[in-house]
């Protein structure tokens, strides 16, 4: 079941406009109801699919966005030693700590 956008199709649009909306929906500035509109007009529309192939590719490419690591998996870990600290003890504390993986 296709839903209808009340707004028209998108015609001739450019792999930076692509690139854009990709960046959006990863990053959140766009929300889910927007970027279904954006791409069903963009589908919808008389666009060049190389263009949009190569808006996806420059979006896509490697290392451009670093993932969240949501909530709870990120950890502080803050130690104070006074005297003489021993390396293993140490070691050994932080491993009962964290868990043995």
């Amino acid at each position: 079941m296709s839903e209808k956008d009340p707004l028209p199709p998108i015609n001739g649009a450019h792999r930076s406009v692509v690139e854009k909306m990709v960046d959006h929906g990863l990053t959140g500035f766009a929300d889910h109801i927007r970027m279904l509109s954006f791409w069903r007009r963009l589908l919808a529309g008389d666009n060049d699919p190389e263009e949009i192939a190569q808006g996806l590719a420059m979006a896509l490419r490697s290392g451009r966005y670093i993932p969240n690591p949501g909530p709870g998996r990120s950890m502080a870990v803050t130690i104070n030693i006074s005297g003489n600290p021993d390396a293993q003890a140490l070691a050994d504390a932080l491993r009962g700590a964290l868990g043995e993986r």
